[in-house]
């Protein structure tokens, strides 16, 4: 008698998980299990995070207790789980991030506790917790989800929602407040994490805006946040500026050093200008949980769910269409949570589970046998990997095939380590100070420092434009308009020009790559040019660099100018003088030293050959501090 696809596909499962209980490595604490070797000079190792460890592997066999009730599971997740939690690695760890690192061992304690009902699993959770929280704090530097503040919010908020241990509302709050002062203002919508190798700051769940929209929109339920939702809200429009129509997904920004390294060869010095059309060509279509439409597409189901708000239904529709239009034209053999179909299938659930339409779950089952079918013939589910390698990870190898195979037959719904979601409202009085009124003050007071609260002390602008602003660019021109018909004073002028130019340099800034990549063009460029003979410096065309704004100072100085720069890490300021100045307004438009030393108004012939010498001095002075740099003309 021919098999159904549930009976097929639960057979795997346990397949699965038979084979990972057999291929556990044991000793006298209990079993674990290794992680291939990350090159071919080391040795595989435990690993004790939920993306390729120990913690991973323990989370499927209560997953799959859950679904059968078989105890054999629960005894073999409980042996493994007993000795991690033991593990000096697991009180003194080097990582302190959600799916990453030691704090995923948190998580897990919390659905060991689902599991048994054993109260010591809470009680270790908040212990590891208080021991954690330091490095918590000063450790991680990242904002996303799988390895950023963002998954450690996202974390406590679930162990606060499961125990209404208020002791777990400081962290949350700590990482909140992170995760405002981090974000950062883009043409739409608010971003985060500029140091990451890419074009700009990333998209997707994974490492990008999604993943972080996710966990604020997670922690603005239960806590019913305005503020939390509005920022939230605001990194899905920062996403929204790439999203790639003509391939229906959002635009893999990432950079690898080989592939840079390949379009600085073919650009040369144009690549300074840094244009996104310079990567596109050559930008994958990658569409997974990790990077591309299945992981922004979970974002936006969330962001409809809790909205109402169409276009965001709109968005997820034509993400689920992507990850049909992948799995029915594609061979792509990879079926792990990560980077594989397990992503798409997950979108197609929840999109069966929130809209109700159970057609996409069974759309999740005909992947599964795709899946089994591959297995069978290449005897791997990842081909991108030697499949010689038994990689037992939950997010990277076989424990996640397990879980995603399970899920199509017992939908994970809101338990999914995927996408866990919270679905307890707690009082919103313990968080609020995030309403939106609160958020958008901090958020907008930031960038402009010195104007706002002069404003609100002379009473041309209360909070309630603050508060009827939903983004820097509305913020801009209501301040402008407050600013220029009315203000002869020459402080409040000053303190606008500096706020206004500062916003202007951080609406450009595309993070610390871009910057690093000008700077070292900028360094080859004039590298011979410093140290040519004057005649032939004197014909070098030159132009003010992209990335610097100069305004006069309010009041009589040793310096009546004011210059910011922007760079790697942010944005800086200066204070210089007249003939500075001069040689950056007339190099606006390109043009050589000699055709500076043309405009200028010469008293006496004998004085020629000392304003020259002055004039290449301070031209090769701000050549090596890069306020101006060379001319390359466009191709």
């Amino acid at each position: 008698m021919e098999q159904t696809p549930q009976q097929s596909i639960i057979q795997e499962v346990t397949r699965i998980a038979h084979h990972l209980i057999a291929t556990a490595t044991t000793d006298e604490q209990g079993i674990y299990w290794l992680t291939p070797a990350p090159d071919p000079g080391s040795q595989p190792a435990e690993s004790f995070d939920l993306f390729n460890g120990s913690p991973g592997v323990i989370l499927f066999l209560l997953t799959l207790y859950g679904y059968n009730h078989d105890k054999y599971y629960l005894e073999k997740a409980l042996l493994a789980a007993n000795r991690l939690l033991q593990q000096p690695q697991v009180k003194d760890p080097a990582y302190f991030t959600f799916y990453t690192g030691a704090t995923s061992v948190l998580f897990l304690c919390l659905r060991l506790h689902q599991a048994t009902n054993d109260h010591q699993y809470l009680e270790k959770a908040r212990t590891l917790s208080a021991h954690y929280l330091e490095s918590i704090n000063t450790k991680v530097e990242q904002d996303d989800l799988l390895s950023g503040n963002a998954g450690n919010l996202l974390l406590f908020t679930h162990l606060y929602a499961y125990t209404a241990d208020e002791y777990y509302l400081q962290p949350i709050r700590t990482l909140t407040d992170k995760l405002i002062d981090k974000a950062r203002i883009a043409d739409n919508g608010l971003k985060w994490d500029p140091i990451k190798h890419a074009y700009d700051s990333l998209t997707g769940f994974s490492h990008g805006v999604a993943g972080i929209a996710f966990a604020l929109l997670q922690t603005a339920r239960c806590f019913n946040s305005t503020g939390l939702l509005y920022l939230a809200e605001q990194a899905l429009a920062y996403e929204m500026q790439y999203y790639d129509h003509d391939r229906n997904n959002w635009m893999d920004l990432r950079i690898g050093a080989q592939r840079l390294r390949n379009i600085h060869d073919q650009l040369g010095p144009q690549l300074a200008s840094w244009q996104l059309q310079y990567f596109y060509p050559t930008m994958s279509d990658v569409n997974t949980w990790a990077h591309g439409a299945a992981g922004s597409g979970l974002s936006r189901l969330y962001a409809w769910e809790m909205t109402g708000n169409n276009s965001y239904l709109e968005q997820a529709t034509a993400a689920l269409q992507k990850g049909l239009s992948d799995i029915t034209g594609s061979e792509r053999g990879d079926f792990t949570l990560c980077s594989g179909y397990g992503g798409i299938a997950a979108l197609m659930m929840e999109t069966a589970r929130i809209r109700r339409q159970p057609d996409w779950q069974y759309q999740t089952q005909h992947i599964a046998l795709k899946a089994i079918a591959h297995f069978r013939q290449q005897q791997t589910y990842n081909s991108y990997i030697n499949n010689s390698i038994a990689d037992p990870g939950l997010f990277s190898g076989l424990s996640g095939v397990g879980y995603f195979l399970l899920s199509t037959i017992h939908p994970a719904g809101t338990a999914s380590i995927l996408h866990p979601i919270i679905t307890t409202s707690l009082p919103h009085q313990q968080m609020e100070q995030y309403t939106i009124e609160a958020v958008k003050q901090r958020l907008f007071t930031r960038y402009f420092p010195n104007t706002i609260p002069l404003l609100l002390r002379q009473k041309h602008l209360d909070h309630a434009h603050i508060n009827s602003t939903d983004n820097i660019h509305q913020l801009y021109r209501t301040i402008a308009a407050k600013i220029t018909p009315t203000y002869e004073d020459k402080e409040t002028v000053h303190r606008w020009e500096t706020d206004k130019q500062t916003t202007t340099l951080w609406l450009q800034h595309k993070g610390w790559l871009s910057h690093r990549k000008r700077k070292e063009i900028h360094e080859q460029l004039i590298t011979h040019l410093l140290t040519t003979n004057n005649d032939a410096f004197l014909q070098q065309i030159l132009v003010t660099s992209a990335n610097i704004r100069w305004f006069p100072n309010a009041a009589a100085a040793e310096f009546p100018y004011t210059l910011l720069y922007s760079h790697e890490t942010g944005i800086s300021s200066l204070q210089t003088g007249n003939f500075t100045i001069w040689i950056l307004n007339h190099l606006q438009t390109p043009a050589t030293p000699q055709d500076l030393f043309n405009k200028i108004p010469l008293p006496a012939a004998t004085q020629k050959q000392h304003i020259t010498s002055t004039l290449l001095s301070q031209l090769k002075e701000l050549l090596q501090s890069g306020l101006i740099t060379v001319y390359i003309p466009a191709s």
